[in-house]
């Protein structure tokens, strides 16, 4: 299995490669291309199951080099990563097929994961194309063909034209397609109680079958499939007779949506649903992307099933809040006040009928921009302390629902302060650094990894070290290397490029210089003097 890193900033392909276990990972070779005309060079030439890309990138970015994968018809597994949380960006990610949408900086633990999938599904792809070559095959695994057929469909790849469909439908062999219509319905949870996929996904099969089991011929016949879309979102389909009476689907609907959603409060599952239109399977996909944008442009109310032959678009433009008054209200620890102001904020929109995905998203990025800038001002890098997976959990939930957005506020403001009060301790950040530079002072250390310990700004943590030490990190760094050399030097036949090494210093010309400013005198006349004090005192 082969892997490439497309990315514009040779720092980070560095430190992919650096923190993924590839051979834990089932990656027999990655490949890195700094930007898309490098990575075209490298997809042209080797066979590349699995890609990790950049969004923004020079000349054309990620998505474009993707389109062009796909226009070749490399069977490639994209996992992107962006800085930018643009809703554009993860619509065109989904359409061409991508993976994952992840935003930097990179959660390592959460690009593992995603690698682990993109070779399931690349290995699940190589079973996919075995189907096509023996029909017996197919037959005996129709479920997989299914799910092989209708994954094309969700990611816009049916065919609008009837006789490509048909050529489509005949290469998978489900001709009973032709003759029936599809009900797609998007199922998003909303709400972070302990809630599994897995779970999620056995009481969806469960509850269709039990509820469609009774069905007469006239009304839905059965579920087609159902799949997870994203960590958020899971779809379903219901297939009927293309001539089946339309008050008689719509009361199965109906009644099929009340049992399913009785059966989902019952598992204690929170979700929101979309209901889609009755359609052939060409025009499922289209139906699909209707739904989406009627479940983040719609309000957030009591409303737990959104038929999308209801929908009417409305316009709901963002108010920007007093971001002013909540920056004080958190400068000054006023953390419940600020929080009881937020949740009016909510109560407002919901009781405008503007409290959509749309409007969440905006004000997570508000709230975000505003406890960021905060952190900055007291020199705390926010960027790095918030760099973790539980982070990114809760703030992908937050733009569900007010409660998941009141969660994301907790969590930010509860962060923030703690860490305001370590920082406060200057002694606390000095203590940490000096401990971790007593025990790792061997290896490559920078003022820049660091700061990284400790979120600081390091210019700030330069400033915060040399008064709490009285003197800089790099000459206590080097006074400990240097006295890790003396000791060598002093106790052991070991070479002098050796211990230069081992004192951490790659380069002993190097060394050798900033040894002598120290001590006055070089590492082997150093050595001497302690051979001739040890024979003096042995006299």
């Amino acid at each position: 299995m082969n892997l490439l890193i497309v990315d514009d900033d040779l720092h980070v392909i560095e430190g992919i490669e650096r923190n993924l276990d590839w051979e834990r990972l089932h990656i027999d070779q990655a490949f890195q291309a700094l930007g898309v005309p490098a990575a075209k060079k490298v997809l042209s030439s080797n066979p590349i199951d699995v890609m990790i890309c950049d969004i923004e990138m020079p000349q054309e970015t990620g998505l474009d080099l993707l389109e062009w994968i796909r226009e070749e018809g490399f069977p490639i597994q994209a996992i992107f990563l962006t800085s930018y949380a643009k809703f554009e960006y993860a619509q065109r990610a989904i359409k061409l097929e991508s993976l994952e949408y992840i935003l930097k900086p990179v959660d390592y633990g959460q690009l593992e994961k995603a690698v682990v999938l993109a070779v399931e599904r690349s290995l699940k792809s190589r079973q996919n194309e075995a189907f096509k070559e023996s029909s017996r095959y197919w037959e005996q695994n129709r479920q997989n063909v299914v799910e092989y057929f209708w994954t094309g469909v969700l990611a816009g790849n049916a065919l609008s034209d009837e006789e490509e469909l048909n050529c489509k439908i005949e290469e998978c062999g489900l001709d009973y397609i032709r003759g029936k219509v599809f009900l797609p319905i998007v199922i998003q949870m909303v709400r972070d109680v302990a809630e599994s996929y897995a779970g999620l996904a056995d009481a969806v099969d469960a509850l269709c079958t039990n509820c469609l089991e009774d069905n007469t011929d006239d009304g839905v016949e059965a579920y087609e499939f159902h799949a997870k879309i994203s960590d958020h979102m899971y779809f379903l389909m219901l297939r009927a007779r293309m001539n089946s009476d339309p008050d008689v689907l719509r009361r199965d609907v109906e009644r099929f949506m009340a049992f399913f959603m009785e059966g989902m409060g019952r598992a204690e599952l929170n979700v929101l649903c979309g209901v889609g239109m009755w359609s052939t399977a060409n025009l499922v996909y289209e139906d699909v992307s209707c739904i989406y944008t009627m479940m983040y442009e719609s309000p957030r109310n009591k409303k737990k099933v959104l038929y999308l032959q209801e929908y009417e678009p409305v316009s709901m433009m963002y108010e920007v809040p007093d971001l002013k008054n909540w920056w004080d209200m958190m400068k000054y620890g006023q953390t419940g006040e600020l929080k009881e102001a937020v949740e009016r904020y909510l109560d407002i929109l919901a009781g405008q009928q503007k409290l959509s995905s749309r409007n969440l998203q905006q004000l997570g990025l508000d709230l975000t921009q505003m406890v960021y800038s905060w952190l900055g001002s007291m020199n705390i890098y926010a960027h790095m302390l918030f760099d973790n997976e539980e982070n990114n959990k809760i703030y992908g939930r937050a733009a569900l629902s007010s409660h998941n957005m009141m969660q994301y506020l907790e969590y930010l403001l509860s962060k923030a302060m703690e860490y305001k009060d370590v920082v406060e301790r200057p002694h606390t950040i000095v203590d940490t650094i000096r401990d971790y530079m007593d025990h790792h002072f061997q290896e490559n250390l920078s003022r820049d990894d660091l700061s990284r310990l400790v979120f600081l700004n390091p210019d700030y943590l330069s400033r915060l070290f040399k008064k709490e030490m009285g003197l800089s990190i790099s000459s206590y760094l080097i006074q400990k290397r240097i006295d890790l050399a003396k000791e060598l030097l002093s106790t052991t036949r070991t070479p002098v490029s050796v211990i230069s090494s081992q004192a951490g210093y790659d380069n002993f010309a190097y060394f050798t210089k900033v040894f002598k400013e120290k001590t006055g005198m070089s590492p082997n006349e150093y050595r001497k003097n302690c051979q001739s004090a040890d024979g003096r005192d042995r006299r």
